[in-house]
């Protein structure tokens, strides 16, 4: 099954104390985003950020689990943990572990003054990025993005990325506002919703193997649209 850029991302361990969450005198601000994955409308597991940030320093935890059975018999397993720090827009640093279905990722990755350097599993490259982003989908400014690092790969995938136009989309049973973007790259198409007004992201959509469709369901938001079901955070 392709689940691929940007259903994942974590980590960093090699941070200055300068961009470390827990070293800022000022308290940290949390959101946190829980979505429902659904294969063919089929829940088969879920994707969680968890976000802290203090003044211009960001650092959010990733999550993803994912379990298909066919004729109850697991046929696909997909665990994804990360963890990325940001400063503004940029990245500055990501630790990210994978399995997908028995193959195993390690990436790893800090800025540096000619761009960014990246080690996974046993190969280290370097990217000429004076700011380089992953699909943090939770941020909208990556709307503008022409490069994108996949957390799962290490890879930096070329991205265009369109508005699509206003569409409603259903949260916690509600029908909301919200703009659709679309992201087309080598590996295939993600389609994005974001509410109207406040860019908050809402969920994505995108086409696995078989034309099978992979869906992302909101199940907690930081802010909840108005009269929506959901919680301002819950468990998975």
């Amino acid at each position: 099954m392709a689940l691929s850029a940007g259903l994942a991302a974590l980590g960093f361990s090699s941070l200055s104390s300068a961009d470390s969450i827990g070293d800022l005198p000022v308290e940290p601000r949390a959101a946190s985003w829980t979505f429902d994955v659904l294969l063919d409308d089929r829940r088969i597991g879920y994707h969680r950020f968890d976000l802290r940030s203090a003044g211009e320093v960001e650092q959010i935890d990733i999550e993803a689990r994912f379990e298909v059975e066919v004729l109850f018999i697991t046929a696909y397993r997909y665990a994804h943990d990360n963890r990325e720090t940001w400063r503004g827009d940029c990245l500055k640093g990501i630790e990210s572990t994978t399995n997908d279905n028995g193959d195993e990722f390690l990436v790893r990755g800090t800025a540096v003054d000619t761009g960014f350097t990246i080690e996974r599993n046993e190969e280290s490259a370097s990217v000429e990025a004076p700011c380089l982003q992953t699909f943090a989908y939770w941020n909208p400014d990556i709307l503008d993005a022409q490069q994108l690092l996949n957390a799962q790969t290490g890879e930096v995938k070329d991205v265009t990325i369109v508005p699509v136009g206003p569409a409603p989309f259903d949260v916690g049973g509600v029908t909301v506002a919200s703009d659709e973007y679309l992201l087309t790259m080598r590996d295939g198409a993600i389609r994005l919703w974001y509410e109207q007004g406040t860019k908050q992201w809402l969920g994505l959509e995108t086409q696995a193997r078989g034309d099978r469709v992979i869906r992302y369901q909101p199940a907690s938001l930081p802010n909840p649209p108005e009269g929506t079901s959901l919680a301002a955070s819950a468990s998975p």
